[in-house]
């Protein structure tokens, strides 16, 4: 145990939404076992990494945390599941995501305000552009994919179980990482607010 806490924040994604995605994802599943699929009690929308911290650095974030979360003004607001989606494209995709829908925009200013906050406590920007969505799998191999993997995709889209919930809550989670997969334990759960 070397003392740091590998930590994110992010928007957790309800049950409901998860179990009908699941559903949906199981043949998906069969046809390509070799992917390495993300458990769904995993899935969540990232709005930060922030990596490995000590004590002090972990102790600095929860403080500017905590001082948004006092100065905060942001509602509650609508998000949805979208579409399939891959990074860096269908075509050759590393990452098989799903995309989101809904009030984006919010999330986008709530992901910029977050970000604010992380940096004041000391660590480096993001250099990443904000791309929300839910990792699903993860592409060991170009291999792993069957042929036809974009018309699979464009396939499904109808039945895409574009599930609706409310982002109510940012959540400081803290990542253990294991053999078997990740596993993720909240620290600080920040309330956005019912009503403006």
């Amino acid at each position: 145990m070397n003392g740091l806490v590998r930590c994110f924040l992010a928007v957790e994604v309800p049950s409901s939404s998860r179990d009908r995605l699941n559903a949906w994802l199981a043949p998906m599943r069969k046809k390509m076992p070799s992917l390495r699929w993300v458990a769904p009690s995993l899935w969540h929308v990232t709005l930060r990494f922030c990596g490995e911290l000590d004590a002090g650095r972990l102790e600095r974030l929860e403080r500017e945390l905590a001082s948004w979360h006092e100065k905060n003004a942001t509602p509650r607001f609508g998000l949805s599941l979208e579409r399939l989606g891959a990074f860096p494209n269908l075509k050759r995709p590393r990452v098989i995501t799903a995309e989101l829908g809904g009030d984006v925009k919010s999330l986008r200013e709530l992901q910029g305000a977050l970000e604010q906050s992380v940096r004041q406590s000391g660590l480096a920007a993001e250099t990443r552009p904000f791309s929300p969505h839910l990792t699903l799998a993860r592409v060991r191999e170009p291999g792993d994919l069957p042929s036809g993997w974009p018309d699979l995709v464009a396939g499904g889209a109808e039945a895409f179980p574009k599930e609706a919930w409310t982002a109510s809550e940012v959540i400081l989670m803290r990542s253990f990482l294991h053999r078997g997969g990740p596993e993720y334990a909240p620290l600080v759960r920040y309330n956005l607010i019912e009503s403006i």
